[in-house]
C-alpha cells in the first residue's frame, strides 16, 4: 500500500511538472498580461527610491537584481524577492564611479558589466561576489561604444559608428561591431554595416540623421550560450558569431516589415519641420517648406525597419521588438524565434495598470522562466510612479 501511495504521489508531481507554464506557452497565447505579483518588492518605497525613469535592469545568477540609475550615477541592488539591499556608486571617474550608467548585463556569471556615458569610452566590470573598489575592472574602449553586450570567456561586444561623406549632402553612417577581450585588451572588428542618408539641403541633414539613426541601426545581443547575435534593422538576416568573432550560423526572419503609410510620413514631416530653423534677412525662421526639397520616402523610407530591438529570454529564444506606424513608445510587440532561428509566434503585451517605457532600443523587460521582470510606471499617476515588478508566468496568461 505504501509503495502504491508513493508511486501515485510521484506520478502526481510528474503531472504538475508537465502542466507547468513556460515562456513559450506565454508567447503562444498571443497576449502577455502584466499582472503584478503583490509579494514581490513588498514594503519598498518606490516613490522615494525611483524618482525618475532613466533606469535599466539585469538579473544575476543568484537572483539578485541590479538597476542602473542614469541620473543618480549609481546602481541599486535588490534580492530575488524584490527587497532593496543597497546602492553603490556615485558620479565621478573613480573605479566605482559612473557618469550616466546603463545597459547592465552579466559576464561569465562573475561580473556585473555597466556602460558609462558613451564619450567616456568606459565600461565597468564589478565582481558580483565583492562589490568594492578593490574588485573592479575599468575598461577603456578604442572607439565610442553606443551599445554593449556581455558574451562569455572574458569577451564583450560593442557597437560604434562613424560618418562618411558620399556627395555634397549625402552621408553614409557606418556602424561597426567590435569584440574586446577584457584580459588582453585586444579589440577585433567582426562586422560592419552602412546606412545611406540621402539629403538635398543642408538644413535637413540633422533631421534625416537623427530620425534614421533612431530607426535604421545595428543591434546586438548575447545568446544563451554566450555567443553574439547581430543584425541590422534594414535587412532580415541575423548572424550568430562566436566570442572570437567567427560566424557560427545565420537565419532569415522571413517576413516583410510594416509599410510606412503616406499620411503618416506627411504628418511626421510637418512635425519635424517645425523644429527646423533657417537664416533669412529678417533673422532665423522656421523652415516650413522643407517638404518641397525632400520627399517623405527619402527621410523615413517606404517601410519601417524589421525590428527596433533584439532580446534573448532565459531559455535562449530570440525576441525582435516590432515597429508600427509611430516613432516613439510604439507599444511592446514581438516576433519570437527559437535559439536556432525558427519562427515560433507573434506576441504582444497588455500593460494593464502599467506604462512601459522604451529605453535605449529595447523595452525594459526581462523574460525568464522564473517570471517576467520589468521597470514600469503606474498609468494615470500625476507623478513618476516607477517600480520594479515581477509577473508570474501563470498570471501573464490570465
Amino acid at each position: 500500500m505504501t509503495r502504491i501511495f508513493f508511486t501515485l504521489l510521484f506520478l502526481c508531481f510528474l503531472g504538475l511538472g508537465l502542466d507547468a507554464v513556460n515562456l513559450i506557452d506565454v508567447y503562444k497565447k498571443g497576449v502577455i498580461k502584466l499582472v503584478e505579483d503583490p509579494d514581490f518588492g513588498k514594503g519598498v518605497d518606490w516613490i522615494e527610491l525611483f524618482y525618475d525613469l532613466s533606469k535599466e535592469l539585469t538579473i544575476a545568477p543568484d537572483g539578485r537584481i541590479f538597476v542602473t540609475n542614469v541620473h543618480q550615477n549609481n546602481v541599486f541592488i535588490f534580492n530575488k524577492e524584490g527587497r532593496y539591499i543597497k546602492a553603490f556608486g556615485q558620479g565621478g571617474q573613480g573605479p566605482l564611479d559612473f557618469i550616466f550608467p546603463g545597459e547592465p548585463s552579466i559576464l561569465d556569471n562573475r561580473y556585473l558589466m555597466v556602460k558609462d556615458y558613451s564619450l567616456n569610452q568606459k565600461i565597468t566590470l564589478v565582481d558580483l561576489e565583492n562589490i568594492d573598489t578593490k574588485h573592479v575592472k575599468v575598461l577603456k574602449t578604442k572607439h565610442v561604444p553606443e551599445n554593449i553586450a556581455a558574451l562569455k570567456d572574458n569577451k564583450i561586444a560593442y557597437i560604434t559608428r562613424k560618418f562618411e561623406q558620399v556627395s555634397k549632402w549625402d552621408q553614409k553612417r557606418i556602424m561597426d561591431v567590435y569584440i574586446k577581450d577584457i584580459i588582453s585588451g585586444k579589440e577585433t572588428l567582426v562586422a560592419s554595416y552602412d546606412f545611406l542618408f540621402k539629403c538635398r539641403r543642408r538644413s535637413i541633414i540633422v533631421l534625416v540623421s537623427s530620425f534614421q539613426n533612431y530607426f535604421w541601426r545595428v543591434y546586438i545581443a548575447r545568446s544563451k550560450e554566450g555567443n553574439l547575435i547581430i543584425g541590422a534593422s534594414d535587412r532580415p538576416t541575423i548572424d550568430i558569431l562566436s566570442p572570437e568573432g567567427k560566424k557560427i550560423s545565420s537565419f532569415n526572419l522571413n517576413y516583410k516589415p510594416a509599410p510606412f503609410p503616406k499620411e503618416r510620413r506627411e504628418e511626421l514631416m510637418e512635425k519635424f519641420g517645425k523644429g527646423l530653423q533657417i537664416k533669412t534677412k529678417d533673422g532665423y525662421k522656421t523652415d516650413m517648406d522643407f517638404k518641397n526639397a525632400m520627399s517623405g520616402s527619402e527621410i523615413f523610407g517606404k517601410s519601417f525597419p524589421y525590428y527596433n530591438g533584439i532580446m534573448v529570454d532565459s531559455s535562449g529564444n530570440i525576441l525582435f521588438s516590432q515597429v508600427s506606424d509611430c516613432i516613439k513608445d510604439c507599444g511592446a510587440r514581438f516576433k519570437v524565434y527559437s535559439p536556432e532561428g525558427k519562427y515560433i509566434c507573434d506576441t504582444k503585451i497588455d500593460p494593464g495598470k502599467f506604462v512601459y517605457h522604451y529605453i535605449y532600443n529595447f523595452f525594459n523587460i526581462l523574460f525568464t522562466e522564473d517570471g517576467i521582470y520589468g521597470l514600469f510606471d503606474l498609468k494615470g499617476a500625476e507623478d513618476i510612479m516607477l517600480r520594479l515588478v515581477r509577473v508570474k508566468l501563470e498570471d501573464a496568461m490570465k
